[in-house]
C-alpha cells in the first residue's frame, strides 16, 4: 500500500522513487492508507477491525504513525545492526570478542523491552537467535528478553531466508531447489501435453512460477558455495531445455 501510495506522489512531483520509499510517513499518508482498508475483513489475534482504524481519534493516529516510522530503532545500543520488515525485527553485532557482542545485544534488547512496555504491546519471545563465527568453536552466549532466555537456533529463517552459522547457505538453496523442483513437475507435465503448451506457454510459466523460486535469496546467498548453487543450476537447465524444446544430447554452452 505504502508503494502505491508512494508511486502516485512520485508521479505528481517528478521525485526518485528510492526518495519517496526511503523518507518517513506523513500524516497524510497515513490517512491515505487507512481508507483504502477492506472494512469487510476479520479482525485479527488483537481483535482489531478495520472497521475500528478508520475512527482513530487525531492523537491515536499520531501515535499509530510514531510507529510506523521505526522509531524502535532510533533508541538501539552502538554497534548494533537491525533489519525490520512489517512485525519482524533482526538485530545483530559485529564485534572481535563475543563477550562484547553479547553486552551490545542484550543491552539492545533491554531497549526493546523497555520500548515495549512504553508502548503496550507484546511482543513474541519464543523468538530465535543464532551466533555467526568465523571461529571453528562453539560459541554459546545467553540472552534474555523479558528475564526469559532467548532459545538457540543454528539455522532460524527471517523472511523466507534461512541462515546457517557459518553462511554457506546450504539449507536456504536446498529449499529453493526442492520448492522449484515442485514446480518444474508442473511445467514438464505441461511440455508433455497436445494444448496449450507452446514455448511461449512454457517460457511464462518458467518466468512467473520457477525463477522468482530459484532466485529468492539469492541477494544474500550470493557468496554460497559454487557445488550448492550447481544443484539450482541444473533445475534451471532443465527448464531451458523444455522451453527450447532441447534434448539431452545437445550442450547446454
Amino acid at each position: 500500500m505504502r508503494r502505491e501510495i508512494r508511486k502516485a506522489l512520485r508521479a505528481d512531483f517528478g521525485q526518485h522513487e528510492e526518495t519517496l520509499m526511503n523518507t518517513p510517513f506523513i500524516i497524510k499518508e497515513l490517512e491515505d492508507a487507512l481508507t483504502m482498508l477492506k472494512l469487510k475483513k476479520d479482525s485479527g489475534t488483537d481483535n482489531i477491525t478495520n472497521e475500528m482504524l478508520l475512527h482513530l481519534s487525531p492523537l491515536s493516529k499520531k501515535k499509530l504513525l510514531q510507529l510506523f516510522i521505526r522509531d524502535i530503532l532510533q533508541q538501539l545500543s552502538r554497534n548494533v545492526r537491525e533489519a525490520i520488515y512489517a512485525g519482524d525485527l533482526a538485530l545483530w553485532c559485529s564485534e572481535e570478542y563475543i563477550t562484547t557482542a553479547k553486552y551490545r545485544l542484550q543491552q539492545a534488547l533491554r531497549e526493546i523491552e523497555a520500548w515495549v512496555q512504553s508502548w503496550l504491546v507484546n511482543i513474541n519471545e519464543k523468538k530465535t537467535y543464532t551466533i555467526f563465527s568465523l571461529s571453528n568453536k562453539q560459541q554459546r552466549v545467553a540472552l534474555k528478553l523479558n528475564k526469559r532466555e532467548l532459545p538457540a537456533e543454528d539455522t532460524p529463517t527471517y523472511l523466507g531466508v534461512t541462515l546457517d552459522r557459518r553462511l554457506p547457505w546450504k539449507n536456504q538453496l536446498q529449499k529453493n531447489q526442492a520448492r522449484a523442483k515442485i514446480r518444474l513437475a508442473l511445467m514438464k507435465k505441461l511440455s508433455s501435453t497436445q494444448w496449450g503448451a507452446d514455448q511461449s506457454v512454457l517460457k511464462k510459466l518458467y518466468v512467473g512460477r520457477i525463477r522468482p523460486v530459484i532466485e529468492y535469496g539469492m541477494d544474500a546467498s550470493s557468496t554460497a558455495a559454487k557445488f550448492n548453487t550447481d544443484q539450482l543450476s541444473g533445475v534451471e537447465n532443465q527448464a531451458m531445455r523444455m522451453m527450447t524444446l532441447a534434448t539431452g544430447k545437445y550442450s547446454i554452452n
